[in-house]
């Protein structure tokens, strides 16, 4: 029988984009780690290219892929309430990956191995209240 095993992901944002003139509680900075709820949502997004054989190295190949779901942009679960004058405006933070070469990042990484991973953080508009 084969044992299938499912790489978690260490996500870090090592570029962080903000709006100008907005200006939110607590925004991220270079070099923290997502939150393990946004975290999970990129690991629920990329699961395909995270499962495998147990002990059996994960290819470049599933490793572009990953890059592509990343690149798609992975909003934050968490949102930020900006007050304006003439409205209150909600936030959040969508992540890409960095440009980071995943395959050299994690070599010879296998399934179940955590997998590192740098992303981006830019902070978009989503609605008014």
């Amino acid at each position: 029988m084969i044992e299938k095993a499912s790489s978690t992901v260490e996500a870090t944002a090592t570029t962080v984009w903000g709006l100008d003139n907005v200006t939110i509680d607590s925004p991220m900075t270079v070099g923290q780690k997502l939150s393990a709820e946004d975290t999970a949502l990129i690991e629920k997004a990329a699961a395909q290219y995270l499962t495998g054989e147990k002990g059996t190295e994960i290819s470049a190949d599933n490793f572009t892929k990953l890059a592509a779901v990343i690149n798609e942009g992975i909003a934050s679960s968490k949102e930020y309430q900006v007050k304006f004058t003439d409205a209150t405006s909600v936030y959040h933070y969508v992540y890409y990956l960095d440009g980071t070469d995943l395959a050299a990042l994690n070599k010879g990484a296998k399934y179940g191995d955590p997998i590192k991973i740098n992303v981006s953080a830019s902070l978009k508009w989503v609605k008014n209240l």
